[in-house]
């Protein structure tokens, strides 16, 4: 994995071992014009595992390995499709669309009051299960928010 400033991290393939010891590497799969040359003292890069960039879940706990790269990737894979919410177990991640998707729709409340685990992660889904323990079992909830300044928390 390669770290790129707009994307996070890109998938990358090594080329070429250069004479002075740094890396020659092309963001992969096919894209051989985008090259990068690594210098030799900073190669700790994480090691890209192509099937693991295949699976497609709405709740990362399920895929085969973790790590920073990846988590971004399928962030930001989801994030393209308009799928704003993504699950990591119990917790959410929002991004910020900075336009008007049609999330919060009084079909959809209703669809997370009633079938909270069909469905996709959303915020609904958080507040519906943190009423339900609050009712069901008569114990105190609480929900954390937390973002940059500016990033929709209000929302």
């Amino acid at each position: 994995w390669l770290p790129s400033k707009q994307k996070g991290y890109v998938p990358a393939k090594l080329k070429q071992r250069l004479s002075n010891g740094s890396w020659l590497l092309t963001e992969a799969p096919n894209d051989e014009k985008l090259q990068h040359i690594v210098p030799k003292k900073r190669q700790t890069l994480q090691k890209v595992v192509w099937e693991h960039m295949k699976s497609s879940t709405s709740d990362l706990v399920m895929l085969d390995a973790v790590n920073p790269p990846l988590v971004c990737y399928h962030l930001r894979r989801r994030y393209l499709r308009n799928q704003i919410y993504t699950a990591i177990g119990a917790m959410c991640i929002s991004m910020n669309p900075y336009e008007w998707l049609p999330l919060y729709t009084p079909k959809i409340m209703e669809n997370y009051q009633k079938q909270r685990e069909r469905q996709p992660p959303h915020v609904f889904g958080i507040a519906s299960k943190a009423f339900s323990n609050l009712w069901e079992n008569g114990r105190r909830q609480s929900i954390v928010i937390s973002g940059e300044s500016g990033a929709g928390k209000t929302e």
